[in-house]
C-alpha cells in the first residue's frame, strides 16, 4: 500500500509536494505543501495475516482552510476494516474503488497534474475519503486499519509497509512496532529497507521495531521472514536483470532459537584494562563499573582472566579462572582496586592475552576485550612492528573487541587488530561514559549459538562472497553473506559450525534464476561489502592501482560515495544548483549530509584524507580527533552489513537500472550512448499507449516528465 492525500481548491492545479499529493490553484505559488509530521503503525502478523493499524498526523501549514481527498494505493489481497477521521464530532466515511476505477482515478490526477509520480501505482487498488476541513496551522490524525494476505518470495513471507514519500525528506517521528507469531517455528527475519530491532519472544514468536525522530521517508518498510524448524534457517534472494552478465544473490541464515533445554556454550574471557596515568579520574571509575558488570553476569562454566596494564601488565591470577562465586569476588575486589598511573604498552598485555588461549576449545567462544585511550608510548611503540609482532601470538579462533576512550588513541592500530581477530572497534568520545558502550558488547556477545562458521560451494558458480571470512553468530543474531553468480540452476552450499559444542553441518540446495528482476537492492549491498573489503585491503597493505579503480567504479556505479568517489557529491551540488525548486523538493532520496551527520563540505574534507591515509598507507596521522571520525564516517557510509539506501540525491537505481539526473533529465546510464531516439510528449496519447503497454516499467514511468530510457530494445525520451 501507499498514502496519498489529495487537496483542492479550484479545478485550476498545479502540484505542490509532500506526503502524498497535494492539488492547489494555480494563482497560490507561494502555498507550502502539507506535511507527514508523524507515523505510529502497529501491526500483527499471525497465520501470514497482517493485521496494520497506520495511524498518521498530517500539517497544514498554510494560512488558508484546504478541502481534499485521501487516497491510500494497496496491492495484493487487501481489506480496509475501519478508517478514522472525526472531524466536528462526525466520523467521516471512506470507499474502496475497484482496480478499472482506480486507474482511471490515478490517470485523472496524473492529467491534471501534469506529473507521473502516481504511474507506480497505476495496477494498484485504490481507497478514497474526502477530508474537509483541513484548518490553517492545524494537524489532521488519520487511522485506516487494513488486513492483508502476505505473499511468499522464494519461501520467505514479505510485508511491506507504505512510507515512502514524493518529496519529503523526513518524518518527524515514526514508531513502528509489528508482532510476528507463527504456528511453527520461526525462521530468518531481515528487513533490506530499515535497521529493525528484533527481539525473539521464543521459537515462534518475535517483535520488531522501528522507531527514529527525523526518519528517512523515501522508502517503504520491507520485512522478510520465514517459518522453519531447522537447526540453522537459510535462504536465498538474487538479482539478475540481464543474463549475459553475472547475478547477485544474498544468502541468509539464522540460527534456531535457543530452547530451555539447549545448553549454553561455555566463554572464555580475558578483559585487558589500560590502567596509565591518562585513564584517571571518571574514566577508572567508569572502567571499573563496567567490569563489574561483566563479571557478574559470567556463568560458572565461564572462565575469565584480567590484565591491567600501563607501562607493565598486573594480572589478576596466573591463569584462566571459572567463574565461581569465590573467583568472582576476588576478581571484584581486584578491579575496585584498580589505579591510574604509569605509561602506555599495548605490546605485552595483548600478548598476555593472546597466551592465554594455547589451543582453539571448540565447545568454548575465547575472547579478549580491551579497552585503552591512548598510545602505545613504552615498549613497542612503532604500530607497525607492534602489527607484526603479535602476528604470531594471535589465534584464529579468538576474536578481540576494542574500546579507544577519547581522541588519543591510533585508529589505523585498533581497526586493524579488529579486523584480523573477527572483532570490532568503538569509539568511546570524550563526552560519551565508557561504561554503557562495553556492557551493551558484552550482552550481545553474552550468548554464542554458532561458532567456527564456514561455508562451502562450488568455486565454478559462485564467486566474490563477503564476507570472506564469516563471523561467529549470537543469539538474535543472522549471517547475511552476498556473492555473485555465473549461471542460473540449483546450488549446493554447506554451511558448518559448531553449536553447544558439538560440530552441525547443514546443506542448503538453493536455486538461482536465469533471470530475476526482483531484489535490485541485493546488488547494492554486495557492492557497497566489496567496497569495505577493498577500503580495508588499501588501508592496511598500502596502495593498489586496480582495487582504488574498482572502487571508483562500484562508486559511480552505484551512486555510494567513497573516499575515491568524494567528488560525486560535489557534482551532486552543482546537480542541484541546477534544478527548480520543484524539482529539489521531489527528490526523496537522503543527501550526502542526512547519511552522514555533517556537511557535504565537511565530508568531503574527509573522506579525501581518509583517501590520502589509504594511499599511503600512513599510521602516523591516525590519532586525534579528525582521525576518529574519519573512522566513524567511513563505517557509518560504506561498513553497514545492510546498506539501506543510496547516498546521492541525483541517483536513482529503478529495478536495477541506473538513472541519473543530468541537466533536467534522468537518463538511464548506459554503456553505449543511444543512436535512435523515440521522442514522447508527455500525456500526448502516443505517451499513454506506451505506458499502458508496459506495464512493467510503472516505476521508471513515474520518475518524472523528463526522461531518457531503453524499452523493448529502443530508446525513449519524454518530454514536457
Amino acid at each position: 500500500m501507499s498514502v496519498r492525500i489529495v487537496f483542492w481548491l479550484s479545478t485550476i492545479m498545479t502540484l505542490v509536494v509532500g506526503q502524498g499529493r497535494i492539488i492547489i490553484p494555480d494563482p497560490m505559488p507561494e502555498a507550502s505543501p502539507v506535511v507527514l509530521k508523524e507515523v505510529r503503525t502497529k501491526v500483527h502478523i499471525q497465520n501470514n495475516i497482517a493485521d496494520v493499524t497506520l495511524d498518521q498526523s498530517f500539517y497544514n501549514p498554510n494560512n488558508r482552510r484546504l478541502e481534499g481527498e485521501y487516497l491510500y494505493s494497496f496491492s495484493g489481497d487487501t481489506r480496509v476494516r475501519d478508517f478514522s477521521l472525526y472531524i466536528n464530532g462526525k466520523k467521516t466515511k471512506g470507499r474502496l474503488l475497484t482496480a478499472q476505477k482506480a486507474r482511471k482515478t490515478y490517470e485523472a490526477i496524473v492529467r491534471a497534474m501534469r506529473d507521473p509520480a502516481l504511474l507506480e501505482f497505476m495496477d494498484w487498488g485504490l481507497f478514497k475519503a474526502r477530508i474537509f476541513p483541513m484548518e490553517p496551522g492545524q494537524n489532521r490524525r488519520i487511522e485506516l486499519r487494513y488486513e492483508q494476505s502476505l505473499s511468499d518470495d522464494n519461501n520467505l513471507y514479505r510485508f511491506e509497509l507504505p512510507l515512502r514519500q514524493s518529496g519529503q525528506g523526513t518524518i518527524d517521528k515514526m514508531d513502528i512496532t509489528v508482532h510476528i507469531d507463527v504456528t511453527g517455528q520461526l525462521g530468518v527475519i531481515y528487513s533490506p529497507s530499515h535497521p529493525i530491532q528484533v527481539q525473539r519472544v521464543n521459537a515462534r514468536q518475535a517483535v520488531i521495531r522501528f522507531s527514529a525522530g527525523q526518519a528517512p521517508a523515501d522508502k517503504n518498510l520491507i520485512i522478510y521472514y520465514a517459518e522453519s524448524d531447522a537447526d540453522v534457517d537459510g535462504h536465498v534472494l538474487s538479482f539478475r536483470p540481464r543474463t549475459d552478465q553475472d547475478g547477485f544473490f544474498q544468502l541468509i541464515f539464522q540460527p534456531a532459537f535457543p530452547s530451555e533445554s539447549d545448553s549454553r556454550i561455555p566463554r572464555d574471557v580475558v578483559f585487558v584494562v589500560d590502567g596509565s596515568g591518562s585513564m584517571g579520574g571518571e574514566k577508572i571509575e567508569q572502567a571499573r563499573q563496567a567490569l563489574k558488570y561483566c563479571l557478574q553476569a559470567l556463568h560458572p562454566e565461564d572462565r575469565f582472566q584480567i590484565l591491567r596494564f600501563s607501562g607493565d601488565v598486573i594480572p589478576f591470577s596466573d591463569n584462566l579462572r571459572h567463574a565461581t562465586q569465590e573467583n568472582i569476588q576476588n576478581a571484584l575486589y581486584f578491579v575496585q582496586r584498580l589505579q591510574a598511573s604509569g605509561g602506555t604498552n599495548l605490546f605485552e598485555p595483548l600478548k598476555s592475552a593472546f597466551r592465554q588461549f594455547k589451543a582453539p576449545q571448540h565447545s568454548r567462544t575465547q575472547t579478549v576485550i580491551m579497552l585503552t585511550d591512548g598510545l602505545p608510548t613504552e615498549g613497542v611503540t612503532d604500530v607497525r612492528e607492534l602489527v607484526r609482532r603479535l602476528e604470531p601470538e594471535r589465534h584464529a579462533h579468538v576474536r578481540l573487541f576494542s574500546f579507544g576512550v577519547g581522541y588519543d588513541v591510533n585508529t589505523w592500530l585498533l581497526d586493524r587488530l579488529a579486523r584480523e581477530n573477527q572483532g570490532k572497534t568503538r569509539y568511546v568520545k570524550p563526552e560519551e561514559s565508557v561504561e554503557g558502550p562495553i556492557t551493551r558488547l558484552f550482552r550481545k556477545i553474552s550468548t554464542p549459538v554458532l561458532t567456527g562458521v564456514s561455508l562451502d560451494y562450488p568455486a565454478h558458480k559462485i564467486h566474490t562472497l563477503y564476507p570472506a571470512v564469516l563471523p561467529d553468530l549470537y543469539k538474535g543474531q543472522k549471517l547475511i553473506i552476498s556473492g555473485r553468480y555465473s549461471k542460473g540452476g540449483i546450488v549446493k552450499f554447506t554451511l558448518t559450525g559448531n553449536r553447544n559444542g558439538e560440530k552441525l553441518q547443514k546443506t542448503y540446495r538453493i536455486v538461482l534464476p536465469k533471470r530475476e528482476e526482483k531484489h535490485d537492492f541485493v546488488a547494492r549491498l554486495w557492492a557497497g561489502r566489496r567496497i569495505d573489503d577493498l577500503l580495508g585491503r588499501l588501508r592496511f597493505e598500502g596502495e593498489n592501482k586496480e582495487w582504488v579503480d574498482t572502487i571508483k567504479k562500484l562508486g559511480e556505479t552505484y551512486g555510494i560515495v567513497t573516499p575515491y568517489t568524494a567528488y560525486l557529491v560535489t557534482q551532486d551540488e552543482q546537480a542541484m544548483a541546477d534544478m527548480d525548486e520543484k524539482m529539489v523538493q521531489r527528490l526523496n532520496t537522503l543527501s550526502a549530509q542526512n547519511a552522514a551527520g555533517g556537511s557535504p563540505s565537511k565530508i568531503r574534507a574527509m573522506l579525501g584524507s581518509a583517501a590520502h591515509r589509504a594511499q599511503s598507507g600512513a599510521v602516523q596521522n591516525s590519532v586525534g580527533m579528525s582521525a576518529v571520525l574519519e573512522s566513524e564516517i567511513m563505517q557509518k557510509l560504506i561498513g553497514g552489513e545492510e546498506r539501506q539506501e543510496d547516498i546521492l540525491v541525483t541517483q536513482r537505481r529503478v529495478l536495477g537500472r541506473l538513472f541519473i539526473y543530468i541537466k533536467g533529465f534522468w537518463r538511464e546510464k548506459s554503456d553505449r550512448p543511444p543512436l535512435r531516439i523515440k521522442k514522447l510528449r508527455f500525456g500526448s496519447e502516443a505517451y499513454w499507449t506506451m505506458v499502458k503497454r508496459t506495464p512493467e516499467l510503472n516505476e521508471v514511468w513515474a520518475l518524472g516528465d523528463k526522461l531518457l530510457f531503453k524499452c523493448d530494445g529502443k530508446w525513449i525520451q519524454v518530454t514536457p
